[in-house]
């Protein structure tokens, strides 16, 4: 698959547009992610670095050579989740993360990540995948 295929992928997959990838990479204007699209280009190797820096989560291979998954599996790899706790200093129940998700969820739109994954996946999912402690 063609480079500004993927990078069309990451467009849909993160409910982004061109102009709005462009300001996650950090490009003051949408020409570059506008041209390498629509003149079927293959972005530049700095252009794949600040897309894995902006998106951790994409596979190298397949952003940068068009091969594997779309994710890297390390990354999503439930285990290396981070654990949290409560008040108690006991590690937090699934319905503790969920309830506390949902009671500061306007806060926590704040954060990039979060915000993308609940434009993505919903509301009900993004809690879901966040408390979640598989």
């Amino acid at each position: 698959m063609e480079g500004y295929k993927r990078i069309e992928q990451i467009i849909e997959y993160y409910n982004l547009n061109k102009s709005s990838l462009s300001r996650e990479l950090g490009f003051s204007q949408n020409s570059t992610i506008g041209r390498i699209i629509n003149e079927k280009r293959e972005p530049s190797h700095k252009t794949f670095e600040k897309i894995l820096k902006r998106f951790p989560d994409l596979n190298y291979d397949w952003l940068v050579l068009g091969k594997g998954d779309m994710f890297n599996n390390e990354i999503r790899d439930n285990s290396k989740r981070i654990k949290l706790y409560n008040a108690n200093g006991i590690e937090a129940s699934h319905d503790e993360i969920a309830a506390y998700i949902t009671q500061n969820i306007e806060a926590l739109k704040e954060n990039p990540f979060v915000n993308l994954l609940l434009k993505s996946e919903g509301q009900a999912i993004a809690i879901e995948i966040l408390a979640s402690k598989k």
